[in-house]
């Protein structure tokens, strides 16, 4: 039996992509889903499949996937979908998975210089990434399982980004809400250790997932950052590995770690 069977994982982002993948992979270890996307169409698609995982005797007593349409932007409406998730599967959370993340308001937008950005760009983007992590972070906190002399409370993982680590020219709100994320995760690290909730980060690098298909088509381009992929491993990731990476972080495997940033970029950084 895995760690995470009959746990509580609330997850951002999770119709489509990474949020997605992991979603899969928790389903399949048996935990008890709150899934939140903004899109509602691509949302049901993923809970219907995802019910299929689950052996009916689960399905006869619960509904081990709980759906809600969020905009990670709002806080009131990131408390109301934390509180409806500890109601419904009547245990406070386990883990989460705080994933929902842009590149800009719409394709094209978000990206160029500094001294060329307007405000509504980098407000967008910065709104979802930076404050959507703090809106989710605060919410999970307030309603996550604690544990005692440093062990057996619950987990939470963000997404980052490598341009979280370093800098990337022409994605200035991109960059600086991804670092923003990497503030909010080890601050938390420190500041809920006590209570043996951990909080940790990835740090993808380019991943196959359907926003950065968008974004390369815009581009008319596959090599986003010139010729061939950055990495050591001169591939793009699939959403798939990242995913493994996050449910190891929420499992009990990775007892010991907190506070991490997490590169998965096929040794882009090293």
């Amino acid at each position: 039996m895995s760690s995470l069977t009959a746990k509580v994982i609330a997850i951002t982002g999770a119709a489509s992509g990474i949020g997605l993948a992991t979603a899969r992979l928790l389903a399949q270890q048996g935990a008890f889903l709150s899934l939140a996307d903004i899109n509602e169409s691509r949302l049901r698609e993923a809970a219907d499949e995802l019910r299929q995982l689950y052996p009916s005797e689960v399905l006869s007593t619960v509904d081990p996937v709980l759906t809600t349409v969020l905009d990670v932007r709002s806080p009131q409406a990131c408390n109301d979908w934390i509180q409806r998730t500890v109601i419904h599967f009547n245990q406070p959370l386990s883990g989460a998975a705080n994933l929902a993340g842009v590149f800009g308001k719409s394709i094209g937008q978000g990206v160029g210089a500094i001294r060329n950005m307007t405000d509504s760009e980098a407000d967008f983007v910065l709104d979802v990434n930076c404050r959507g992590t703090f809106n989710c972070l605060r919410a999970e906190l307030g309603h996550m399982k604690s544990g005692a002399r440093g062990r057996h409370g619950g987990s939470i993982v963000n997404a980052a980004s490598i341009a979280g680590i370093m800098g990337v020219e022409h994605n200035g709100p991109y960059v600086a809400s991804k670092h923003a994320v990497v503030g909010w995760t080890r601050t938390a690290a420190k500041e809920e250790g006590k209570r043996a909730i951990r909080v940790n980060a990835i740090a993808p690098g380019i991943i196959a997932t359907p926003m950065i298909s968008q974004i390369e088509a815009a581009a008319g381009t596959t090599e986003l950052f010139g010729a061939g992929d950055p990495g050591a491993l001169a591939r793009k990731g699939d959403a798939e590995e990242v995913a493994a990476v996050v449910v190891f972080l929420l499992s009990d495997q990775s007892s010991f770690v907190n506070g991490v940033v997490l590169p998965v970029d096929g040794g882009w950084m090293c």
